[in-house]
Parts: C-alpha cells; sequence; structure tokens
C-alpha cells in the first residue's frame, strides 16, 4: 500500500515544526530511508535527512519528499520550493526512523488485511470495521434505497444523520432523504463521483463517495467527521478514504452483491399518498400509466407487523420484495418504519391473501392487517388511518392471526370511531337498563341471558347450546325477561337497537370501562 507524506505528517504531527507540502503531492510512498547524495532521488520512497548541507537542492526531483531533523544550519526553505518537506524536533533521528518504519508497516499491514477480506469474500460490515480503524474516521455505506449496508459500531454526537443511519435509514426517514445534501443518484446523474461538503443535516463535514458497478451507481460510501467538525476533512484523511473507497469498490466488482435500487416513482407516491399531500392528478396519472396503475380502482391498503420486537429497516427490504413477488397486485413501500403495500385489485383477483405469503409471514413472525376497500388513490391516508385505528385500539395480541381483515372488526372500528366523539356507554336501550336493574336487586343473570339470544338471532336452540340450558327453562327465562322488561323482543326495529345497544356496552367492557346499573351510592362512589 503507498501511502504520502501527509499520512506521514498526521502520524509525526506532535514532533512536526514546520510543514511544506504541494498541493500535487503524491500518494507514492513505499519505503523510507536515510539521505545519501550519491544516489538519485525515488518518488517511491521518503528520506531522512540528518544534515541539511548535504542537499544539492537543484538536483532534487519535482515533488520528492523528505524529512529534516532540527538544528538545521544554513536551511534555506527558497531553495526547496520544488519538494515537499516535514522539519521535526524533539525526537531522535534513529527513533524517528523506526517509528517511521512503523507507519509503513501499520498501513501495509491494514493492505493485507483488507485483501485477505476481500479474498474469502467477507462481509461488508467486516470492511468497514476494518476501514474505520484505518481511517480513523465513521464510515456508513449505503445502497440505492439510502438503507445502510455496513456502518462503524461507533456514536457521533450531535449528529442527527448518524443517528438516522443508526436507526435503519431508508425511506422511513424520507424527510430526511429530502433534506440531504448528499443524494446518491443525483451525484450520479450529475457524474460527481465524490463530494465533501458542510452538511447542515448532520451538522459537521460529510465526505460522500458513489460505488459504481458496470458503470452504474449501486450506493454510495460516507465518512463524516466527528472531532473539530467545522473545518474540512484533512488531506491525509481523504487520501485514506479514498484508498479504501477503491477496496470495497473491488469487493464490488467480484460479488455483485448490492441490491438494487427500490427508490422508485411508486414508492415515493404511496409515501406522498400516506401524508395526504396534495398532488397533480394529472401528473399521477400520467406516472401511473407508465407502470399500468389506474387513479381510480379497487384497492386495499395492507400493513405488515413484526409479532415480537421491531426490526432494523435493512432487513424490510426483503421482506418488502419477497411481498410483492408472492402477491404481485401489491406495490410496497416503508412508512413510519413497517412495510405499506397498496393491492390494485384486478375483476379476477381474490381479496384474501395468498396461502405463499401466509407461509412467508408465519416464518418471519410477522403479521398482516388488511384494510377495506376503497376506490381513489386519493383516499389512501383515510383507509391508512383506519388501520391504524385497527391496530392501536381494537386488536389484542391475543386476537392477531397471520392476517387480520379489518371487514372483521367493522363494529368495533365503528364503536372506537364513535367513542372518540361521545360516552357511548350511555347508549342503553331502557329495557336493558332495567333488566340490569333487576339483575342487581334479585342477584340474577337475565341480562346476559337476553344478550347471548340477540346475538343467536333470537334462536332458542342456538341460546340453549350457548348457555348450556335446557330449551324449556330458557324459553321459561325468555318469558320472565319479556315481562320484566315489557316488549316484543321479535319485533325487528326492537331488535336491532337492542343489538346495538348490546354491541356498546360490549367494547366499554373489553376496553376495561365499567358500565351497567350501580346503587345510586355505588354509582356516586365509582365517580368519584
Amino acid at each position: 500500500m503507498k501511502i504520502s507524506i501527509d499520512i506521514i505528517e498526521r502520524s509525526f504531527r506532535d514532533y512536526v515544526v514546520k510543514t511544506h507540502i504541494l498541493d500535487n503531492a503524491e500518494v507514492s510512498l513505499r519505503k523510507c530511508a536515510f539521505f545519501d547524495p550519491s544516489e538519485t532521488a525515488s518518488e517511491e520512497t521518503i528520506y531522512l535527512c540528518r544534515n541539511s548541507e548535504q542537499i544539492d537542492a537543484e538536483k532534487l526531483p519535482y515533488n520528492c519528499n523528505l524529512i529534516f531533523v532540527e538544528p538545521l544550519p544554513d536551511f534555506d526553505s527558497e531553495q526547496l520550493k520544488h519538494v515537499n518537506y516535514l522539519v521535526v524536533a524533539g525526537i531522535p533521528i534513529y527513533r524517528l526512523f523506526n517509528n517511521l518504519l512503523d507507519v509503513f508497516f501499520r498501513y501495509e499491514t491494514f493492505d493485507k488485511q483488507l485483501s485477505r477480506l476481500i479474498e474469502k469474500k467477507c462481509s461488508y460490515q467486516e470492511l468497514i470495521d476494518l476501514g474505520t480503524k484505518m481511517i480513523e474516521m465513521p464510515v456508513c455505506m449505503i445502497n440505492l434505497n439510502y438503507q445502510p449496508v455496513a456502518l462503524s459500531a461507533v456514536d457521533v454526537p450531535g449528529d442527527e444523520l448518524w443517528k438516522a443511519m443508526q436507526d435503519g435509514y431508508g425511506v422511513a426517514y424520507y424527510d430526511f432523504i429530502q433534506r440531504c445534501e448528499f443524494k446518491t443518484e443525483e451525484m450520479a446523474k450529475s457524474g460527481i463521483s465524490k463530494k465533501s461538503a458542510w452538511s447542515e443535516l448532520a451538522g459537521n463535514y460529510i465526505c460522500v463517495s458513489v460505488l459504481y458497478l458496470n458503470g452504474r451507481a449501486v450506493g454510495s460510501i460516507g465518512m463524516h467527521k466527528w472531532y473539530e467538525r467545522k473545518k474540512p476533512f484533512e488531506k491525509a484523511t481523504m487520501q485514506l478514504f479514498d484508498y479504501f473507497v477503491s477496496r470495497v469498490s473491488k469487493r464490488i466488482q467480484l460479488l455483485h452483491d448490492i441490491p438494487e435500487s427500490r427508490y422508485a416513482p411508486m414508492d415515493m407516491l404511496l409515501i406522498e399518498l400516506l401524508d395526504g399531500k396534495e398532488v397533480d392528478k394529472q401528473e399521477v396519472s400520467a406516472m401511473l400509466e407508465k407502470i399500468d396503475l389506474p387513479l381510480n380502482g379497487t384497492f386495499h391498503l395492507a400493513v405488515f407487523y413484526p409479532k415480537e420486537e421491531s426490526c432494523r429497516t435493512e432487513r424490510l427490504l426483503d421482506y418488502m420484495e419477497m411481498i410483492e413477488r408472492l402477491h404481485p397486485g401489491m406495490h410496497c413501500c416503508i412508512y413510519n418504519a413497517t412495510i405499506v403495500a397498496l393491492h390494485v385489485v384486478s375483476p379476477k383477483d381474490d381479496v384474501r391473501l395468498k396461502k405463499k405469503l401466509l407461509s412467508f409471514l408465519r416464518e418471519i413472525n410477522y403479521y398482516c392487517i388488511y384494510g377495506l376497500e376503497y376506490n381513489s388513490l386519493l383516499e389512501t391516508q383515510k383507509a391508512y388511518k383506519t388501520l391504524e385505528i385497527l391496530k392501536t385500539d381494537i386488536l389484542t395480541r391475543e386476537e392477531l392471526e397471520c392476517v387480520c381483515y379489518a371487514h372483521n372488526y367493522l363494529i368495533e372500528y365503528a364503536m372506537t370511531v364513535l367513542s372518540k366523539y361521545m360516552d357511548i356507554s350511555k347508549l342503553m336501550y331502557p329495557a336493558l337498563k332495567t333488566l340490569m336493574e333487576h339483575d342487581a336487586k334479585g342477584k340474577s343473570d337475565l341480562y346476559n341471558v337476553l344478550r347471548t339470544f340477540l346475538y343467536n338471532k333470537c334462536s332458542l336452540k342456538a341460546t340453549s347450546d350457548s348457555l348450556f340450558l335446557h330449551r324449556n327453562t330458557l324459553a321459561s327465562r325468555i318469558a320472565t325477561i319479556k315481562e320484566i322488561v315489557g316488549i316484543d323482543l321479535e319485533d325487528e326495529k326492537t331488535y336491532k337497537q337492542m343489538l346495538f345497544s348490546v354491541f356498546c356496552m360490549d367494547y366499554c367492557e373489553k376496553m376495561g370501562k365499567k358500565v351497567g346499573y350501580f346503587p345510586p351510592e355505588e354509582e356516586g362512589a365509582n365517580e368519584n
């Protein structure tokens, strides 16, 4: 591995008292030696000079590299403007030479370690871990979906962009991606392979290099400055970063294993629709036409959640692609760190999820909430809010199946929405209240008998089976109920009103709200 006089200067910073390095100084050094005026200076060697009087400046080739040790009698810097040199003090010359050998050995060791990792087809994380030690800066590698492939296992305090990288970044951080000054695809399209600049988003300097495969951008590597954050990167750091990027690029050419881009127009459109942003119908229609999708049709939203702990965003990309492969009618994106799918239902399509997709969800321990039908993409945000209510307010862990269809929870959904505007425990049909009062005074359970009777469509057989009662006993109790409440249970309108009221009471109990009849003193105590 070749190094530069800039890298050597950084290694001996505590001893360097004067520096003269040309702007076009090259990364060309492979060894060090004591200067011998009888030999021709090589561009691959940095020379240690014990006495400046032995230097014939006119014979030194342009851009050669020297180190002088103080004191320096008759040192004429004007004659050495065409060469690179360092002046060091406070260290014996032979100790300096040994330390110089250590520097070459250190970077040669890094080079061999990187070569071994590439030969054994290592993970990108192993490369990034080694590169972090070599460059001495936090480094992150992302694909075109803005999802980390690998990143340094360090924190960069105050750097919000690095924090987002640690959290998985990706389309879930769409706002960050829009604000970021380093967009991989934009750099590639503009022919910019490397960009180093101050980042307002990160709060420090960042350097980003685009990674290519067969002339096509496939990702990028970013370096974040974690000290003296308002100053640009040193030249030595940039040289080491460039070398490291070249080795990672070699790894990419060998294995071709960087994922294809998911940062597609459909993903972005779906995210904007979920956000409720206003979209131009004509522009959207034109884009949808290109990908053979209608603006108006039959749509369902599906959201995929892990049953256990949340997974990092980089795994979601693989899950997303598998979902689309197993269910071709679905178009996925990552939204709020979860997978959201738009299911475009064709006339011959079945709205129920396919068996292979169900098997995959069981395998990764995920479940899906499948939404209600809607007929315009502009209603996507409303459809998503329905699924959010189902997840947060209705579905319990015990009820989680591989797929939870929203149409199976219509009553609970309606009750949840209604309860946000009024106290639905007050929606009690008078006859039910009368029956509850009777139960409370006589310590009977006639309300539960009536509730089950209503749920079973006033069928004596079905109700007797549910309550494990003899049919004659049940008939006697129903007669008693009719006598107490004084109404005809077979009247259709009365039946519907009472059934709705029972739904409200059941919902309140499920949500932990006490309902029923309480004696005045108990009711007052309960309110206090």
